[in-house]
């Protein structure tokens, strides 16, 4: 029919090995050569891969694309990038520590002064601290507009 169909370079045949499921990589140039093959992950022991791979001291909280690449020589799941990337992206030391993107500067602009009291309150959550006796480990800042020099603290659970 004149039309060019392009040939898959490798695929994919499922085995029990030792009662373990795995999954190997086979190419199409050379059928009879086996490749790599990657244990499959059941959906309750993704978590501790992930853990393993990427909160440890000694695995570095890389980025998801650093621990995807450590886990997909090993392991293998149905949807393993994006569950790496969300585990990645939803790591608190991680969001902690990485850098952020530069922001760009604010104009400077007259804030309004008002003469009712909490017209305007600026909230923020202070975390983790170290949790008190009473197991308080957030904090709870308020400051009332235009008394900015006052602050009231709240330690919240």
């Amino acid at each position: 029919n004149g039309k060019v169909t392009q040939r898959k370079k490798f695929s994919y045949k499922f085995e029990f090995k030792h009662d373990l499921l795995y999954k190997t990589i086979v190419s199409a140039d050379k059928p009879n050569d086996v490749g790599r093959s990657l244990l499959v992950i059941p959906q309750d022991c993704r978590e501790t891969i992930l853990k393993i791979s990427h909160d440890l001291p000694v695995s570095g909280h890389f980025s998801h694309r650093k621990t995807y690449n450590k886990i997909k020589d090993l392991y293998f799941w149905p949807s393993m990038s994006s569950d790496i990337y969300k585990y990645c992206r939803s790591c608190h030391v991680c969001q902690l520590s990485t850098q952020k993107g530069r922001t760009r500067r604010v104009p400077m602009v007259k804030t309004p002064i008002f003469s009712v009291p909490f017209a305007r309150v600026a909230v923020d959550i202070v975390d983790p601290i170290t949790p008190r006796s009473s197991g308080h480990k957030y904090i709870l800042t308020s400051t009332m507009r235009p008394a900015a020099q006052r602050r009231n603290i709240f330690h919240c659970g």
